[in-house]
């Protein structure tokens, strides 16, 4: 077991090798777009498509909702009493709430378990979550009273292949479409399903900002986002899998997902809108640093 999740973090390295080689711009744009754009959906897709639905899935569904609104709120109130500026603030909330879902938990979940719908499942809630939010809270520093940032969210989620690939993959489960399909397609859909299961661990060291010294791993908000995802996210995705999953190797996913790091789309919002990207980035590369030490840890626990 140990093994697998070794080779993942091979590949994490070798993303970042590339990295600091200056060759994030040349690679890194592309395999990311490939991804992202048509490996990941594919993914998605396959795990939907050829899985029984059941009724547990929902509970996923549920924690991971629950998990984002009482993260909100806390982590909103934390950050109101230390009074930081307003870009600085919604970075810190941003970064603290919101985990790589995918990219890295689903490598990680394939050579632990060789399953990975569960990780499927919470990932395509915390999307339909994630863009609205980070919209709302754009609303609040600009101080935009239309509704121009819900239509804004609606068109970036109607743009995003995931949603898509993950509507199609629910109807072939539900409605057992898989079925007419032939053995060797499924077959071909799995391979390539791998190839871009591990080509994901490497678009996460791809999205690690170069680390400039031990500075890094100081400053107050990079302590806050750090606390939060590796100690009260664990802590509240107990709380909640404790009630909602009876699945152990659901409940073991979702301890998994709870590790994460912030997702790296963060810094990409963080230039759109005009937050603390230093903060952001930062954000990123402690807290993946953290979730790998952390993810052993709760392996030898056996709590993943």
């Amino acid at each position: 077991m140990l093994e697998s999740v070794a080779k993942i973090f091979l590949l994490i390295g070798l993303g970042y090798l590339l990295v600091l080689l200056g060759l994030k711009e040349k690679v890194g744009s592309k395999l990311s777009k490939a991804v992202f754009s048509f490996l990941l959906p594919l993914i998605m897709f396959n795990g939907l498509a050829r899985s029984k639905l059941e009724v547990e899935y929902l509970n996923i569904v549920l924690v991971a909702a629950l998990y984002i609104f009482i993260s909100l709120a806390l982590v909103a109130f934390i950050v109101k009493r230390l009074k930081l500026k307003e870009k600085t603030a919604i970075s810190t909330i941003v970064s603290s709430v919101f985990l790589n879902s995918a990219f890295l938990p689903i490598p990680l979940a394939y050579s632990l378990y060789s399953n990975i719908l569960p990780v499927i499942v919470y990932t395509y809630a915390l999307i339909l979550i994630y863009y609205p939010t980070v919209d709302v809270l754009t609303s609040f520093k600009t101080r935009r009273s239309d509704m121009g940032f819900l239509i804004m969210s609606l068109k970036r989620i109607s743009r995003n292949p995931i949603i898509y690939s993950g509507i199609l993959g629910i109807a072939f489960s539900v409605y057992n479409l898989r079925i007419y399909v032939p053995d060797s397609i499924w077959f071909i859909l799995e391979q390539v399903s791998v190839i871009g299961i591990y080509l994901s661990a490497v678009v996460v060291g791809l999205g690690l900002p170069i680390i400039r010294g031990i500075s890094v791993f100081l400053g107050e908000t990079i302590m806050v986002i750090s606390f939060w995802r590796h100690i009260i996210s664990p802590i509240i995705h107990y709380m909640l899998a404790v009630f909602l999953i009876n699945d152990v190797v659901v409940f073991k996913q979702m301890m998994l997902e709870s590790i994460m790091p912030p997702a790296t789309i963060n810094a990409v919002l963080a230039y759109v809108y005009g937050f603390d990207v230093e903060t952001v980035s930062k954000a990123i590369i402690v807290s993946t640093v953290f979730s790998l030490a952390e993810v052993f840890a709760f392996i030898w626990l056996g709590i993943i």
